[in-house]
């Protein structure tokens, strides 16, 4: 009896610790897919020199001290270093969209959503009430004001959580690139069988480690409170709307001090009356 090869969706089944899940809320868009290599985390420090405030002039000296004498008067202290911040840690994922059954719905469609995370989104088409010549987009990634600790998905940016497993859980990300390889491997309407996909994202602030000293899980870290987004918001808000208005004042007063010149330049280029008075 001939043995019952397994389908491609049996040797690619998703588990909970292989899954990873790209959402974003304010798109209404979840995509799930599998990792199919291995995870590639970077994290960058930068350290800057203590002594590198007057390097021109430490190397005029340290030029005439060796040309004169054939010694430095550079120390082996001089190297030490003080920290000027670790970046926000960045990843890339290998990741894979497979099916036998309905390549449209398990491959094309979510590796497309993928895709356009990276695109902004319309928010007003050009030509119509709320526009003139200029659309209004909406920008890809989170809000500079983004936190998680709030009861309700922020309302500005279309930020992405990203989760994997129990190892990764970020709340707000950059997706830096998107790359699809499309197999050569279709269905009858066209659809393909596999798509891997790399993705590169970078967390949207920089970790920090508690009290205990070490990370217990690769998550995003609640930097900002409800009550300072509030207040920041308030800010912001009251900023623009002064802005505006002092933007808008200023052009009424150009205005009118224009026509007030076209009235004059008019009004002097105008035949004076003839005088009757003898």
């Amino acid at each position: 009896m001939e043995a019952v090869q397994p389908r491609v969706r049996d040797i690619f089944e998703v588990s909970a610790n292989t899954e990873v899940v790209f959402d974003c809320p304010n798109r209404f868009i979840t995509v799930r897919a599998v990792l199919s290599g291995s995870l590639n985390l970077t994290a960058n420090s930068q350290w800057k020199g203590y002594f590198n405030v007057m390097p021109q002039l430490l190397n005029i000296l340290d030029g005439g001290d060796q040309a004169l004498f054939g010694r430095s008067i550079q120390q082996p202290w001089m190297g030490r270093q003080y920290w000027g911040g670790t970046e926000p840690m960045s990843f890339r994922l290998p990741l894979q969209f497979v099916s036998d059954t309905n390549a449209e719905e398990d491959v094309y469609k979510p590796a497309i959503a993928l895709l356009s995370l990276l695109f902004p989104r319309q928010a007003k088409a050009v030509g119509t009430r709320e526009t003139s010549f200029f659309g209004e987009y909406i920008v890809p990634g989170p809000s500079v004001f983004y936190t998680s600790n709030s009861d309700e998905p922020s309302t500005l940016g279309d930020f992405v959580s990203i989760r994997l497993g129990n190892m990764l859980d970020f709340n707000a990300c950059y997706i830096t690139s998107v790359s699809l390889d499309v197999e050569n491997s279709y269905d009858p309407r066209g659809y393909p069988h596999c798509i891997k996909a790399g993705v590169s994202f970078k967390a949207m602030d920089s970790m920090f480690v508690g009290r205990g000293g070490c990370f217990t899980k690769l998550e995003s870290s609640d930097v900002i409170a409800p009550e300072v987004l509030e207040n920041l918001l308030k800010s912001a808000k009251t900023l623009a709307t002064k802005s505006k208005s002092y933007v808008s004042n200023y052009f009424d007063r150009l205005g009118k001090a224009f026509d007030g010149l076209v009235d004059t330049l008019a009004g002097g280029s105008k035949e004076k009356p003839p005088d009757t008075k003898k």
